[in-house]
């Protein structure tokens, strides 16, 4: 199965409101997926929270990683302790536990489907000339990484791998597919926030 590579754009993107919000889809696998018919095998997006409390959609099939990209995320499950999260700190959970939300913030979200695909987020945040050597700092964290999305919040920043280098700008994502141990880098030419999704499945892959 050949590589795939896909520079998306904020005009690409899937914008929906919540009840809470605004979310924008930024990918989804399989492409053309629905995300309210819960058939996906991944999907990767911002949310708006515009209220200071908010309950996530329950999505017992999924497990979830998120972030904030701008604002002090404050989460709380099954009614437990309350837990801060500074900006671009990841943090995994269960999609099925009741969570509860405080705070007016952006947050990047990874979904993935339990017993198909499992993935993790590195943040990438620093000056002009920053390198991040991606595939080293996820070797420990997800071998075998299949599919990648990078996304530039803030700034700008090239991305190289061995066939080529794209450009990123703020509101860009990279969305590279069919990975096969190829190396991969992030270099900030001006100073940047971004984040990296990766994916790696654990049955048959998604049909990009």
């Amino acid at each position: 199965m050949s590589r795939g590579i896909r520079l998306l754009h904020p005009a690409d993107y899937r914008v929906t409101d919540w009840s809470g919000g605004r979310t924008t889809e930024l990918a989804i696998a399989p492409v053309g997926s629905l995300y309210a018919e819960r058939k996906f095998l991944w999907r990767f997006s911002t949310a708006t929270a515009e209220v200071e409390e908010s309950t996530y959609t329950s999505l017992p099939d999924y497990n979830r990683v998120i972030l904030s990209l701008r604002g002090l995320l404050h989460l709380s499950h099954d009614d437990a302790t309350w837990r801060d999260f500074a900006e671009f700190e990841p943090y995994a959970f269960d999609g099925g536990v009741t969570t509860q939300a405080r705070g007016k913030v952006v947050d990047l979200n990874l979904m993935l489907r339990k017993g198909r695909c499992t993935g993790t987020m590195i943040s990438i945040v620093g000056g002009p000339g920053l390198r991040t050597d991606v595939t080293a700092a996820l070797a420990a964290a997800l071998p075998g990484v299949e599919e990648l999305l990078i996304f530039c919040f803030e700034g700008a920043a090239e991305v190289v791998s061995g066939d080529g280098t794209w450009s990123l700008g703020a509101g860009d994502t990279l969305h590279a597919s069919n990975l096969d141990g190829e190396a991969w880098s992030v270099r900030a030419t001006e100073r940047v926030k971004a984040v990296v999704a990766a994916i790696r499945y654990e049955g048959r892959r998604a049909e990009n």
